[in-house]
């Protein structure tokens, strides 16, 4: 009796083949949701421990960190958190979201050993300032050809820049941070703010009062001038980034708030503007922009707040809440919640 010999047929193999493509088809972006949730939820703890960081600052100086001097200022770690700080605000939070040793770089030594250690600091990542939807906490080459953005003022040139995704809310009025004092010789880059402090920085006419966030340059703010209340007022968000320039900025206006990292007192890459501006430099509604949003002039998303998410980007509050702002929120109510003196009140709900 002859033996049964099994198997599949050509056509048999081609119905499993396209079955198992068919649930690959099917289960693929499921799968990529729930990569994306784990992400957007990454990104959210991320606000959640500097919003905290900034409150345990408060809490320990009795005011809110100083937005440093201006353009192109690298952080000393022999100057405290205030107004003697030339680097942002995220510098003066590092020791309290556990990042003391690199805040401490090059405390104590002498200035050409301090600007090493300053280039260090500035080229070491973080991975509470990287959104894992946008990018990894990695070190990325230094492409700009800009002096002040390539050499900050207090530190060695750089190769590589730890990127940020998180900026502070500067409010909805836009004075500008301006450059700061002129720095001085490389053997003293802080020279002329120590000599004449006062007539170093000048702010625009009417800047301290217009300026309504809770950070600006040369400037602190106490908690009981957030008058709305913690709960109605924005802290900490995520920034607009295009994707095209991710990994390299660039000179364009385009990167100007992507090339310097989250420790240089650069206006665009440490703090952002969020609804209508009836008063500052530029009259214009400073809307929140998805990355995947693409303008004719991509300056103008360098100044506003955005992400790499879905519909929405993340906002911690000053109370150290965090939440989920929709791309559609409302000018006004947005306006109300940059505005930390406005006496608006806000269903936070309204603007999910």
């Amino acid at each position: 009796m002859a033996e049964s010999k099994f198997g599949f047929t050509l056509v048999e193999l081609l119905v499993v083949i396209a079955i198992i493509g068919i649930l690959v088809a099917l289960l693929l972006p499921a799968v990529q949701a729930a990569r994306e949730s784990a992400r957007k939820n990454s990104c959210q703890n991320n606000i959640k421990q500097l919003a905290l960081a900034v409150l345990n600052f408060e809490s320990s100086y009795k005011k809110l960190p100083s937005g440093g001097w201006g353009v192109g200022w690298a952080p000393d770690p022999d100057r405290g958190g205030g107004i003697g700080q030339p680097g942002s605000g995220f510098y003066s939070i590092l020791p309290f979201h556990e990042q003391q040793q690199l805040h401490d770089l090059g405390s104590g030594m002498p200035v050409a050993q301090k600007l090493t250690a300053s280039k260090q600091r500035l080229e070491t990542p973080v991975a509470t300032w990287v959104c894992p939807s946008r990018r990894s906490a990695v070190a990325y080459p230094m492409t700009s050809s800009l002096s002040f953005v390539k050499k900050p003022y207090g530190s060695d040139a750089l190769e590589f820049v730890a990127k940020s995704d998180y900026v502070f809310n500067a409010g909805n009025v836009k004075m500008g941070f301006g450059s700061g004092p002129p720095p001085g010789p490389a053997t003293n880059p802080w020279q002329y703010a120590d000599q004449d402090p006062a007539r170093s920085f000048q702010h625009p006419d009417g800047a301290v009062k217009n300026v309504n966030g809770i950070s600006y340059a040369h400037h602190t703010f106490k908690l009981s001038q957030i008058t709305d209340g913690t709960t109605q007022t924005f802290l900490i968000g995520e920034k607009s980034v295009d994707p095209d320039l991710y990994v390299d900025p660039g000179n364009d206006g385009g990167g100007a708030g992507d090339d310097q990292g989250a420790l240089v007192s650069d206006e665009r890459d440490t703090v952002r503007y969020a609804g209508r501006d009836d008063v500052g430099f530029v009259k214009q509604d400073f809307l929140p922009i998805p990355d995947r949003e693409k303008l004719t002039d991509n300056d103008l998303r360098t100044w506003r707040f955005g992400s790499a998410h879905s519909g929405v980007f993340f906002m911690s509050f000053c109370d150290g809440s965090v939440h989920g702002i929709s791309f559609d929120v409302d000018v006004l109510p947005y306006t109300y919640l940059s505005n930390r003196r406005d006496g608006n009140v806000v269903d936070i709900a309204s603007v999910y």
